[in-house]
């Protein structure tokens, strides 16, 4: 929910970008230049192109791909040594294993104590409606109002059995 209520709130994606580098100290009038890390299979580079191509056109920034084998990327995301990197993960549905991802000493350097505490919180309960309120409030807080993450791709399948 919190992604399509980033979609359907009207805000400008070009105004909200020049707001975020005025709040950093970031000049606005020079084209910002960012570098997308992904690994180098076909699919990765389909997907970075099209981000490419997406973001130069809506937001007028210049996008380079640097693409590397997997293990030099993967070092790259855990040494913190990207600016945008794609990544993917697949596994339980769950929300404790989606969500735990981005604590502390995890897959990204982020390290927030409120996010950790909304996690913790949800973790512990034992109702479960409470339980997966946590886990929405500690989504929003990762996904809509720090902007951590941005989900973009989900994948699936389904698999059909005649009997």
């Amino acid at each position: 929910e919190p992604i399509m209520e980033l979609k359907n709130d009207g805000s400008d994606a070009k105004t909200l970008l020049a707001e975020g580098l005025a709040e950093l100290g970031l000049a606005t009038t020079d084209k910002l230049t960012i570098t997308l890390s992904c690994p180098n299979d076909s699919a990765s580079q389909t997907l970075a192109e099209y981000y490419k191509q997406m973001w130069e056109e809506n937001l007028d920034v210049n996008i380079n791909i640097n693409m590397q084998e997997f293990a030099t990327y993967r070092s790259l995301i855990w040494s913190d040594e990207y600016q945008i990197a794609t990544t993917a993960w697949g596994g339980s549905l769950e929300p404790k294993f989606l969500l735990s991802r981005w604590l502390p000493d995890n897959q990204c350097q982020w390290d927030d104590e409120e996010y950790s505490l909304l996690v913790d919180k949800a973790i512990k309960c034992s109702d479960d409606s409470e339980r997966l309120q946590a886990f929405a409030d500690a989504e929003k807080y990762l996904v809509a109002d720090n902007a951590v993450i941005a989900p973009i791709k989900y994948d699936g399948y389904s698999i059909f059995y005649k009997n």
